[in-house]
């Protein structure tokens, strides 16, 4: 798939997904309103999940796709230094990881809404930061390191850098 067919589709899954008449659908229900043969299911598969990890459509544990306010949930960010961190959602048992490229800049102790990924292929739910409901610290004090042409800055007190 070229980047401009993938660019066209995601526009589109995402303007439907975005209707106000749209009710959530799993795979096989979009690839039949979208009259998808089956041998091209895998592609549209790779689009919303695409769509998903942007945070642009959320999926729900059934496997539904629709838009990513009904899916998210909220919890606290517990960051570390390697930039990524995990998510603490009241009610469940087990935390969400959340990748560094995915935490949208939350540092440790915000309140985030999140978006869980559909597939899990690791030992944890992986998930991805949709908004920063709350920052815990109003004001940051830190220092900023540049190394070769990437600046970083580091909060101090806290386990969370930041790539600028």
């Amino acid at each position: 798939m070229t980047e401009e067919l993938l660019k066209e589709r995601k526009k589109m899954l995402g303007e439907l997904v975005h209707d106000k008449n749209y009710t959530p659908m799993k795979l096989k229900e979009l690839a039949m309103l979208l009259n998808i043969p089956r041998h091209q299911r895998e592609e549209l598969k790779q689009v919303l999940d695409i769509l998903v990890s942007e945070g642009k459509i959320g999926v729900s544990k059934k496997g539904k796709y629709g838009k990513p306010d009904e899916f998210a949930q909220a919890g606290i960010f517990c960051g570390h230094a390697k930039g990524f961190g995990f998510v603490t959602v009241e009610g469940q048992t087990e935390d969400i990881f959340i990748p560094a490229e995915k935490t949208m800049g939350a540092m440790h102790g915000d309140r985030v809404q999140i978006t869980v990924d559909s597939e899990n292929t690791g030992r944890r739910q992986e998930g991805a930061v949709v908004r920063i409901l709350e920052h815990v610290n109003k004001t940051v004090v830190g220092h900023f390191k540049r190394i070769i042409l990437q600046i970083y800055s580091a909060a101090l007190g806290s386990s969370s850098t930041t790539k600028t």
